[in-house]
């Protein structure tokens, strides 16, 4: 078990706070410890690191598990200051400007598309938007030595809760049923 120790001592996000989770105490202590680290997190407006591997798979699981139900457009609003489009999506959408220095083309923040608290193009919205708030980048120690991290921009107000069962399922999985 030392290894899934490892694998989830994560040390990530933009702002450069890092954490380390203690997982030696009950449950419920556990996610206590967790819910106040995650606000201390979205008060940095940094991102949640996640106890999985970056991986598509990874990705996908994590953007099934948000529930997007009364979703209010925070990150088509506020998320960040721009998005970032590859040169396809800005011309297919009619966004225009000087690409960045990975040739991506930024769409100032907030959103033009979103029309009455809903996304006017979601069927054709970028990868960056379909794949909010999965973050994927920075490293962190694991398993197998230095691992890309994954984790959830804390401006989603899902990503505490979906971050909250990820982590209680790998506490569940090292303790088993019963915790400490």
């Amino acid at each position: 078990m030392s290894e899934l120790r490892a694998a989830f001592s994560a040390r990530f996000n933009e702002a450069g706070f890092e954490t380390q989770i203690d997982w030696d105490v009950s449950r419920r202590d556990f996610a206590a410890n967790l819910k106040k680290l995650f606000e201390a997190i979205r008060q940095r407006r940094a991102a949640i690191p996640l106890p999985v591997a970056a991986t598509a798979g990874s990705a996908a699981a994590l953007l099934a598990g948000i529930d997007r139900r009364g979703c209010e457009g925070i990150c088509c609003i506020s998320g960040s200051q721009f998005v970032s489009l590859f040169p396809s999506e800005a011309a297919r959408l009619g966004v225009t400007g000087a690409p960045d220095s990975q040739g991506q083309i930024p769409m100032v923040l907030p959103c033009r598309f979103l029309k009455k608290g809903r996304c006017s193009v979601y069927s054709e919205r970028p990868a960056r938007c379909r794949l909010y708030p999965v973050q994927i980048g920075g490293t962190g120690e694991g398993p197998s030595g230095q691992e890309t991290i994954v984790g959830l921009d804390s401006v989603c107000p899902e990503s505490a809760r979906l971050a909250l069962r990820l982590f209680l399922a790998a506490y569940d999985l090292r303790y088993g049923a019963k915790g400490l």
